[in-house]
């Protein structure tokens, strides 16, 4: 009796074990994730909404009619490419991936961002004791310059000459302007020594937003900045292009007798006691004026502000339209070149 009931003990327990263990090992159907349906190539001149039509009746047709209210369509893809991407399970993404219109689906993975200021990209241990880096994490990268200076001093060395001295030229073989060739053709060489370069920094970028008619709760979303505010002005279409620390200048409209101010603030990454002196090249007709026109650095890494005011010149016959220059800084070793784009009504 004993012997009987403590088998009748040990099969009870197998057979309850059993399908835990065997279920415990089984792939879950009914999590859902989020995934990428490839369809390939844009069909051309598809409206939006019947693309998203389409794709919301391609997940239909997998989803079991008693489920249909919970599909989810998370967007629909038809510039670059047509797909969409939608919450699934794992049979459900087997059973698009064998659609006759959908070339692959994918998890749609977070990707980590990578700068040239992230521990990762430098390959800087956080432990170590001495302030230097090693040869392989500092071999590629420039320390302490951003992005954005890095373009500036690609920008200002630029030439506007050919390789004979004479003026680039547009492809119709006239003079090429900044809308043409922008800041001109890159000089390597002496882009490694720039003298100033302006630095674009992240809050004229969000500045930029407003501009453009984005509400400061929007912006706010968007950065992560819960005390952002507007700058004053905002919105102003004038003040988009202009209100940004590049190293260009654009005006879009300029009114005679309404002159227009922009400000600039250049960093002096050449020698220390440095002093810098514009020079203007303007169009005729076009009075413009820098403020003040002599920059002094006492050190490296110093930075100095500075305003170019552009008006229509008294009496003076000046094209309308866009008109093209440049104010151009030197201490006699740099070339600073900050070329400007003014449209005159």
């Amino acid at each position: 009796m004993v012997n009987t009931g403590r088998f009748v003990v040990l099969v009870l327990a197998y057979r309850l074990l059993v399908p835990l263990l065997s279920g415990s090992a089984e792939p879950d159907h009914t999590t859902k994730e989020s995934y990428v349906v490839y369809m390939g190539s844009p069909s051309g001149g598809g409206d939006p909404e019947a693309v998203q039509a389409a794709h919301l009746q391609m997940l239909s047709s997998i989803v079991p009619s008693d489920e249909q209210g919970r599909v989810a369509l998370t967007h629909s893809y038809h510039h670059a490419f047509e797909g969409f991407a939608a919450a699934l399970t794992d049979k459900e993404a087997a059973a698009l991936s064998g659609h006759e219109r959908v070339v692959s689906v994918f998890k749609d993975r977070a990707l980590q961002l990578h700068t040239t200021r992230s521990w990762d990209f430098l390959e800087v241990q956080s432990g170590l004791q001495s302030g230097r880096l090693g040869r392989r994490a500092s071999g590629d990268v420039i320390m302490g310059w951003t992005p954005s200076m890095i373009r500036s001093a690609l920008m200002t060395t630029a030439t506007t000459t050919n390789n004979l001295g004479k003026p680039l030229a547009s492809s119709t073989g006239a003079a090429a302007t900044g809308h043409d060739m922008g800041a001109g053709e890159m000089s390597p060489l002496r882009a490694l020594s720039p003298g100033l370069v302006f630095d674009t920094s992240t809050q004229d970028y969000l500045d930029l937003l407003c501009y453009y008619g984005y509400k400061e709760q929007q912006v706010r979303k968007i950065s992560g900045a819960a005390r952002f505010s507007c700058p004053a002005g905002a919105p102003s279409p004038d003040l988009i292009a202009s209100a940004v620390n590049y190293p260009s200048i654009s005006v879009p409209r300029l009114k005679r007798g309404r002159p227009a101010t922009v400000a600039r603030t250049a960093m002096n990454v050449g020698p220390s006691n440095a002093t810098y002196a514009a020079t203007v090249d303007a169009p005729p007709g076009l009075a413009v004026r820098v403020s003040p026109d002599r920059l002094v650095f006492s050190r490296r890494w110093t930075t100095a502000r500075y305003e170019v005011s552009f008006d229509v010149a008294a009496a003076a016959a000046v094209s309308k339209g866009y008109v093209h220059g440049a104010v151009t800084w030197s201490d006699g070793a740099h070339s600073v070149r900050t070329p400007f784009a003014v449209n005159v009504l």
